[in-house]
């Protein structure tokens, strides 16, 4: 199913919303989940929570998720030395 039908499906658009941002698609070519999130009709969260349903993969909130120490230090040290994940964790 489509990001913006899923958005209208949980009530983040109105479909009015929806069409405009498709229009904005079709005469800029962004994307409909950058649009909506430009004009302010949606949180980055909400436009990445759908996402993960609509590749029916499992969403995690990084803000408020709960994780090890240990675990982040792990996948810190597997993403190597040079990724943006490594750079934050020595802050």
């Amino acid at each position: 199913m489509p990001l913006g039908t899923l958005l209208v499906r949980e009530g983040a658009l109105t479909p009015e919303q929806l069409e405009e941002a498709l229009v904005e698609k079709d005469a800029t070519g962004h994307r409909v989940g950058e649009i909506v999130v430009a004009r302010g009709w949606v949180t980055p969260g909400d436009v990445a929570r759908l996402l993960a349903e609509q590749h029916d993969l499992e969403y995690l909130d990084l803000a408020t998720a709960s994780i090890e120490p240990e675990v982040a230090q792990a996948a810190c040290t597997a993403a190597g030395p040079d990724s943006p994940a490594a750079s934050r964790s020595t802050r």
